[in-house]
């Protein structure tokens, strides 16, 4: 087990958490296997590395959004996270901040797919 704070310093939490906590209620379904404790403008993270090093990388996706347009609506954070989880399979987890190549218009990760992608990306990256 590991433990993990993510300080959320440019961010008002309760544009975040949501009314009655309900934005981050929705972020934890996605993650089953992590405890996400919300305090304030921190949330610690307890769970496997593999686990918390995966929430950080979608979590900067919903954090990019947020940042970008001033606010992020349970939808989007919807949208974010099972774009994620539905090409979750496709990625191997040897590194996941390798993934994310960059973040698209609407704040969505924009990942290599198909293993030539990923040795496009791999050879692009050593250049």
């Amino acid at each position: 087990m590991t433990e993990q704070t993510i300080s959320l310093h440019t961010i008002d939490p309760l544009d975040l958490y949501g009314v009655d906590n309900e934005k981050i209620n929705l972020i934890k379904s996605f993650f089953p296997k992590l405890k996400i404790i919300p305090r304030g403008s921190e949330i610690k993270l307890i769970g496997s590395k593999k686990e918390i090093d995966y929430f950080e990388v979608q979590f900067q996706g919903i954090l990019y959004y947020l940042n970008k347009h001033h606010g992020i609506s349970i939808a989007m954070i919807h949208d974010i996270l099972s774009t994620s989880e539905r090409n979750e399979s496709l990625h191997t987890h040897d590194d996941p901040h390798n993934e994310i190549l960059f973040f698209g218009n609407n704040g969505k990760p924009i990942k290599a797919r198909t293993p030539n992608q990923k040795k496009l990306v791999t050879k692009q990256k050593k250049k």
